[in-house]
């Protein structure tokens, strides 16, 4: 970090830890601050790359290949930005590494890398060996950090606990819900004849996923 190991301005990044047991980890780790100063902004403490709902780009010149890199669960085309030409799934240091690089078109073989500011970097300096990551793990992994974000975890939420639900009913459906509504299948006979004359309720191109047509999705 000292040295300009950080992002480009051009590079736009943002991580989010899945939960709060992990911002702990972090926090243990003393890796808070660091990430911060690396130019990863936190975006949240729960998923947040499916559906589009990562932070948006600008508009871009379309001669302007973007690429985005991603460490999660998966990754391909219109999940992170509807503007990415390429998608990768890949390892946090190695996305990490290409994202202060500032380009995915490098030969990682290579033991060094130019950095944007000039700077030659040395892959062995950053990448972590296997033993590293064993005394990390047994320093902040610690059944003492679980106990404290789970301890009240069945309090955690005087909201949640207030929402008021039938018990032992059918799940009551709102007419009027802009979100979720009861589906039509559900009158249906259980077994189906031939269906004629359907309408097309959607016809969709490749890069469009469940996730985005989902109600929370976006969609371009």
């Amino acid at each position: 970090i000292e040295k300009g190991f950080k992002l480009p301005e051009l590079i736009k990044g943002h991580y989010a830890t899945g939960e709060g047991l992990a911002d702990l980890y972090l926090h243990e780790a003393g890796l808070s601050d660091i990430i911060v100063k690396f130019g990863l902004q936190k975006s949240s403490s729960c998923c947040v790359d499916p559906a589009n709902t990562s932070p948006k780009l600008s508009q871009l010149p379309k001669d302007v290949v973007t690429c985005a890199l991603l460490s999660g669960n998966g990754n391909y085309e219109n999940r992170k930005f509807p503007g990415a030409k390429a998608n990768y799934l890949m390892s946090s240091p190695l996305a990490i590494l290409l994202a202060a690089v500032g380009n995915v078109d490098v030969d990682l073989s290579e033991n060094t890398i130019m950095l944007s500011n000039g700077y030659e970097l040395r892959i062995s300096d950053i990448w972590p060996k296997r033993t590293e990551l064993i005394d990390f793990e047994c320093r902040t992994v610690l059944p003492r950090v679980c106990a404290t974000v789970y301890k009240d975890f069945e309090t955690f939420s005087t909201q949640f606990d207030e929402i008021s639900m039938p018990v032992n009913q059918p799940f009551p459906w709102n007419p009027s819900s802009l979100y979720i509504l009861r589906p039509p299948y559900l009158e249906m006979p259980s077994v189906l004849g031939d269906v004629t004359k359907a309408s097309v309720l959607l016809s969709l191109g490749d890069n469009v996923s469940s996730e985005l047509v989902s109600p929370s999705g976006s969609m371009r």
